[in-house]
């Protein structure tokens, strides 16, 4: 019987342009090798993505998943240098009854509870607490096209007064998406937007609020191998000739 072996291999490519900073293309292909030859397929990379905004005046932290198919698995949020969480009051989930709107990007509601996007870590009363500058949210089931978000007020360090301009300073947002190795981690410093470096919008610490935007304009690209990829597949190969010539 032939010889015959596969390595499957996963890649990653960030997007970048105008206000699209948080759009990954991710693809896997696979390589095969026989002793009749050698053969690779690419499937098409899929977009993977999200909206979120920080807003201290309105007292919100709230998340879309604009992604094509992974779902949500984790989110980790860093407030800026000198942000906290401030409570009382306690913090609430997003529903039907209490939903968040957004204005920027195509603009969108979230009203997705906290069972529709599986928090697995919650209730958020429990998860955000007086004081701290991060939290972590884990999720089961945050699909594609769900909304989902807290009401939890944003202090500055003393808890005197609402967190603004340049208390968001290093504010970083990371999310992890299903069957992705990596997080996708956007982050603002000042003084001034960085393509690839600052991924927030506006480009300035002037107000109370940040956003986080994305794009799915490119959310299919055809399955053929990049050049990148064409390395990848090389060394997928150099990588299964050495495992047979020790087999």
């Amino acid at each position: 019987m032939p010889l015959h072996e596969c390595v499957a291999v996963s890649i990653s490519r960030k997007s970048f342009g105008g206000h699209s900073q948080n759009a990954f293309h991710f693809t896997e292909f696979s390589v095969c090798a026989s002793e009749g030859g050698t053969s690779a397929q690419v499937s098409n990379a899929t977009i993977i993505g999200y909206q979120s905004e920080v807003n201290s005046n309105a007292g919100v932290i709230v998340f879309k998943n604009i992604s094509a198919l992974q779902t949500i698995e984790r989110i980790e949020v860093y407030l800026g240098a000198g942000t906290r969480f401030f409570t009382p009051p306690v913090p609430f989930s997003t529903s039907p009854g209490n939903p968040i709107t957004i204005a920027h990007f195509a603009g969108f509601t979230a009203t997705n509870t906290d069972a529709e996007v599986g928090l697995s870590n919650g209730p958020v009363s429990s998860i955000i607490v007086n004081g701290p500058q991060s939290a972590t949210f884990l999720f089961t089931g945050f699909d594609p096209g769900e909304a989902w978000g807290v009401f939890v007020d944003l202090f500055n360090l003393a808890g005197t007064a609402e967190a603004g301009g340049s208390d968001f300073d290093g504010i970083t947002l990371q999310i992890y998406f299903s069957g992705v190795p990596t997080p996708l981690t956007s982050s603002c410093t000042d003084p001034a937007y960085t393509v690839g470096v600052d991924e927030c919008f506006p480009a300035t610490f002037t107000g109370n609020k940040k956003s986080f935007p994305s794009s799915m304009s490119d959310d299919v690209v055809a399955g053929v191998p990049e050049p990148s990829t064409l390395g990848f597949i090389g060394g997928a190969l150099v990588l299964m000739a050495m495992r047979r010539r020790h087999s």
